[in-house]
């Protein structure tokens, strides 16, 4: 062992790999000889292989593609089980992420100016174009997400004006049901708060209406169908409590 420590003492790979080669002639297994073995071997490979991930990481200050890609093809010098092959892995991992960004982010810049402009369709099916396991990928997805909201919700909310055209208590009830459906991530939510709240009153004043007519039973139908939380809710159990008395009057036995 003694010699293959003189040999290791001068630093340099061929020395430090012959120390190694002599050393396992002569350590019959014995466990500081296998350390002192695996210490050379270790810095024989770091000397060898320190200059590809010099190169590379060189190569990637550039941070264009093509200076990317080549730092990534030095790094793959430097073969598995090598004492720097876990450190190459890291580096061409984040290489290969700035790559991907470098590669889709046009798409997603391109795809949320769409979403700006109200082509919330076209934002979609541009986004959809970063593949999965891609750097910039959960980013699209959650744009992706949030503009199928936006759409679903236009939607439903285009059903409930549909559904409220005719103007009567149950198209209104229908399309308060309807605009309730849109989502609070939805930019259209506010809007159907504020239709939501608006049908509410047109109900209510379709059951004065019918109360002014005398028919208190369909007021009190027609109140009773008026949804909690909504504006008119309170306002709508008050005059249903004051009907149901009118009527509880006009009935008492004189």
């Amino acid at each position: 062992m003694e010699s293959a420590r003189q040999l290791a003492a001068a630093g340099d790979p061929s020395s430090l790999s012959a120390a190694v080669a002599e050393a396992r002639e002569v350590s019959s297994g014995n466990r500081a000889a296998q350390r002192e073995i695996q210490q050379w071997a270790t810095q024989a490979q770091t000397l060898e292989d320190r200059p590809y991930l010099d190169r590379a990481e060189q190569f990637a200050r550039n941070g264009d593609v093509a200076s990317l890609q080549a730092a990534i093809a030095e790094a793959s010098r430097i073969a598995e089980g090598r004492a720097l092959h876990a450190d190459a892995q890291r580096q061409i991992r984040t290489w290969t992420g700035q790559i991907q960004r470098l590669q889709d982010q046009p798409y997603l810049a391109q795809a949320r100016q769409l979403a700006e402009a109200g082509d919330l369709a076209g934002a979609i099916a541009t986004a959809e174009q970063i593949q999965s396991g891609r750097a910039l990928y959960n980013d699209a997805q959650a744009d992706i997400r949030n503009w199928r909201n936006q759409t679903e919700g236009q939607t439903q909310l285009r059903d409930a004006y549909r559904a409220a055209e005719l103007g009567t208590a149950n198209s209104l009830a229908s399309a308060i049901q309807l605009a309730d459906r849109v989502s609070t991530d939805s930019n259209a939510r506010a809007e159907a708060d504020r239709m939501i709240n608006a049908w509410s009153q047109a109900m209510l004043q379709i059951a004065q209406t019918q109360a002014q007519s005398d028919d208190l039973a369909g007021a009190i139908a027609t109140a009773n169908t008026i949804p909690p939380r909504t504006e008119a809710y309170a306002a709508a159990q008050l005059q249903i409590q004051s009907w149901q008395n009118e009527i509880n009057t006009t009935t008492v036995p004189q």
